[in-house]
């Protein structure tokens, strides 16, 4: 859960995954449960933003994501976008990605390590509020 930010603040989080089984297996990323709670409209929000129903919020579109996968061999992969770009929760949220090789498999005994990165754009104004 991400919540209660500020523009200009991210945060990161890394951590293991092993496929300790003795078949290869899938694995895929999917973002799920994304909720834009509409937490009311303060006065600055008004000026910029007309909506303000229970699930109108707009962080979604605000907030940018980035997954990087490091599997046994040091080779590393970017998700949902090749490369060092960010992406935005609602652009991907409900897509499913295999991200480990092609397509997507995550060979038995195989280690990767799982790095999660999120930001709000400096200059992103009250409409998030």
């Amino acid at each position: 859960t991400i919540g209660n930010i500020k523009p200009n603040q991210g945060g990161s989080s890394t951590w293991g995954l092993t496929n300790t089984g003795s078949l290869d297996g899938i694995l895929s990323i999917e973002i799920t449960n994304v909720v834009n709670k509409e937490n009311g409209m303060n006065e600055p929000e008004t000026l910029v933003d007309t909506t303000g129903g229970e699930f109108e919020g707009e962080l979604g579109a605000h907030l940018n994501i980035k997954i990087k996968i490091t599997d046994s061999d040091k080779t590393t992969k970017t998700w949902p976008i090749a490369g060092d770009r960010w992406a935005k929760v609602n652009d991907v949220a409900g897509k499913i990605y295999a991200v480990s090789g092609i397509p997507g498999t995550l060979k038995a005994g195989e280690k990767e390590s799982i790095w999660f990165a999120w930001n709000l754009h400096k200059d992103t104004g009250n409409i998030i509020q």
